[in-house]
């Protein structure tokens, strides 16, 4: 029973009622006993031998009946996922091509064993096809190593030698796709490496990334040619190599693009998503609303990559000051399925909320909406630094200096207590904010106190980077700069 639930668990409706036609052709005892323990799964009513047992005997005792019973039944619902077109199995091209060239080799197989020789071939032929569009290597060699068992009757010695040439290229692909899997399970899976002092070197993940350039280089192959730009543009970002990661997304879109192996909606909305992300990240906003728009709309609907994407979006819209576009995702993203994942991602959307009305000078507002966030209390280096930054703007727009002077002193001990995080911007802008509270709010005469700060902060190099995707959503040299207009 172990086995049977969850097979049966996941067939489809089309299958179901493939298997109830199929058993129901055979009028014997033993075929109704089946027909009777796959309906009572499949129902939900029994998930237990026990269970069974007491429906199908009416006793709990065991059988090797009742065992060959479950036995003949598993066999007969995993052959009837065969029977139906790959395109109502899969979600992707890809996966249902896989299917086919797997099924119509073991046709062919068949069909070659019984002597129907010109069948055989014809299906062989489409799916060396087949395997050439989506890239399938390991099905290509399998088929050519079939036709190639037919030569004696094709009589050709330059058909023999083209097989060989051809199933020789096909294995060394296989060798190059091997060694990118090697490879890209690292990055895929970093958490089972964490003990793994030679990965967590900065040379080892370069040298990898250039080891899948190599292959790529080598074989033209788009699937090493997919991971070697996934693993390129997630250095060039992590590493703030922003234009450098743009153009080598750039590729990555047009490689999947025109590639039927690695051409799927899920891929060329992560490849769109990437690109509005460097986009932003190089103030090109409103270039990436397009690219933000489409990995929202090709995403799957309620997953948690679309959810990512909407975050896009909104910093795309909200950097544009398209104010009111921001207003409307907001509105979609609270009624996001995935929002409710975990506590943090709520508190996170009203603190950008907040930050929307304040732009928009809904002052009162925002500190309602502000206070709403309490979970980003527990995140002490990032979106709770930005919080309290608000905070403090909010006091100064609606006058409540008291408060204001309240907060800074928050805002300081807050800060003294990053040991590790790189918080250097933030400590500027505290330093600002207190000449600020000391001149009595006049802006001018803190623009001449702190006039080499704020540049510092508008030039936003090495520790003072900005990020316009970051923790400070209000620019503070903008904010500070207008107050003077």
């Amino acid at each position: 029973m172990k086995q049977l639930v969850p097979l049966i668990k996941v067939l489809r409706p089309g299958e179901i009622r493939l298997i109830v036609h199929f058993l129901k052709l055979e009028s014997n005892a033993e075929v109704k006993k089946r027909l009777e323990l796959f309906n009572l799964i499949a129902s939900g009513k029994v998930d237990t031998d026990k269970k069974a047992l007491k429906k199908l005997y009416k006793t709990g005792k065991n059988s090797s009946a009742y065992s060959h019973l479950k036995e003949r039944l598993r066999k007969d619902v995993l052959n009837i996922l065969f029977l139906q077109d790959a395109s109502k199995k899969f979600s992707t091209k890809y996966a249902n091509a896989e299917f086919e060239c797997r099924r119509n080799y073991i046709q062919a197989d068949i069909l070659i064993a019984r002597g129907a020789y010109l069948p055989a071939i014809k299906i062989l032929e489409r799916n060396l096809q087949l395997a050439d569009k989506y890239e399938l290597a390991a099905e290509k060699t399998l088929t050519q190593q079939l036709a190639r068992t037919m030569t004696h009757r094709i009589k050709s010695e330059k058909k023999l030698e083209d097989y060989n040439t051809s199933i020789r290229k096909s294995l060394e692909l296989m060798t190059g796709l091997n060694r990118m899997e090697e490879i890209t399970h690292y990055f895929s899976y970093p958490q089972l490496f964490k003990g793994n002092k030679m990965f967590n070197q900065p040379e080892f993940k370069i040298n990898a990334i250039q080891e899948l350039k190599g292959l790529y280089e080598k074989t033209n192959s788009p699937k090493i040619g997919f991971w070697y730009h996934a693993t390129m543009g997630d250095y060039y970002t992590l590493n703030r190599k922003n234009a450098e990661a743009l153009e080598n997304y750039l590729q990555f879109l047009k490689l999947i693009e025109k590639s039927p192996s690695i051409n799927s909606q899920a891929n060329l909305a992560g490849a769109n998503m990437n690109i509005s992300s460097n986009l932003i990240s190089l103030m090109r906003y409103d270039e990436s609303v397009d690219y933000a728009k489409f990995a929202v709309r090709s995403f799957r609907k309620g997953g948690i990559n679309q959810f990512m994407a909407m975050e896009n979006l909104f910093f795309a819209y909200f950097r544009n000051k398209s104010y009111e576009a921001a207003e409307d995702n907001l509105k979609k993203v609270f009624e996001h399925p995935a929002i409710k994942a975990n506590a943090f991602y709520p508190a996170k959307w009203l603190y950008l909320r907040a930050c929307l009305e304040f732009s928009k000078g809904e002052f009162h507002k925002a500190l309602k909406t502000l206070n709403e966030s309490t979970e980003l209390n527990k995140d002490k280096s990032g979106w709770l630094l930005g919080l309290r930054m608000l905070e403090l703007l909010i006091m100064v727009e609606i006058g409540d200096f008291e408060w204001f002077d309240f907060k800074l002193e928050s805002f300081r001990k807050l800060l003294q207590r990053q040991k590790e995080e790189n918080v250097q911007r933030s400590k500027v802008i505290f330093n600002v904010l207190k000449t600020l509270s000391k001149m009595d709010f006049d802006y001018f005469d803190t623009l001449e106190k702190e006039n080499k700060n704020i540049q510092l902060l508008e030039e936003a190099e090495n520790e003072l980077q900005w990020d316009p995707k970051g923790f400070e959503v209000i620019r503070f040299d903008d904010w500070i700069k207008s107050k003077m207009d």
